[in-house]
């Protein structure tokens, strides 16, 4: 259904992220570690201790390509951080279902690498032969973004700065 979204979004000329509240079928908002499991992220208990039950799906248009982005509360940003740090060489394939892509790339050992953004620190891995695609994440202000571009990540970012009751 998000490509059917991300098609619509790209008629309409929609640039900016869109987000999503993920419900089950009672339209209640779900937990992240339920969404977490649901979609087969295999993320380390630890990890989804550290983080808060509330967050944001969104669907951004980079370059024409649709990329997702996830906006997390975190209950301790050392604790996450450490956590992610611990992570980083399964991410990529821990997070694959993310990357709305065919076929996702596999990476045996991925190296992340550091770069800041409006003061947030930011930890990536680009996958390589694909344009404009990586794994993305940013502990900005109380929240987790995971995103799977550069420009996604740095859109959620800026909402968060500027709203930041994401």
């Amino acid at each position: 259904r998000l490509l059917t979204h991300a098609k619509t979004m790209k008629e309409a000329g929609m640039n900016g992220p869109v987000p999503f509240a993920v419900v089950d079928k009672t339209n209640t908002p779900i937990a992240f570690f339920i969404f977490a499991s649901v979609l087969n992220l295999s993320l380390s208990g630890d990890l989804l201790n550290s983080l808060e039950n509330n967050f944001t799906l969104f669907l951004f248009l980079d370059k024409g390509s649709p990329r997702l982005g996830l906006s997390i509360k975190i209950k301790g940003k050392s604790d996450a951080k450490k956590f992610l740090a611990a992570s980083e060489g399964t991410l990529p394939i821990s997070l694959k279902n993310l990357l709305l892509v065919e076929k996702p790339p596999t990476e045996a050992f991925p190296v992340f690498a550091s770069a800041k953004y409006r003061e947030a620190p930011v930890r990536y891995f680009n996958f390589p032969a694909q344009n404009n695609l990586s794994l993305d994440y940013v502990l900005a202000k109380d929240f987790l973004v995971i995103a799977t571009s550069k420009n996604t990540s740095e859109a959620l970012v800026d909402l968060l700065i500027e709203k930041p009751a994401l």
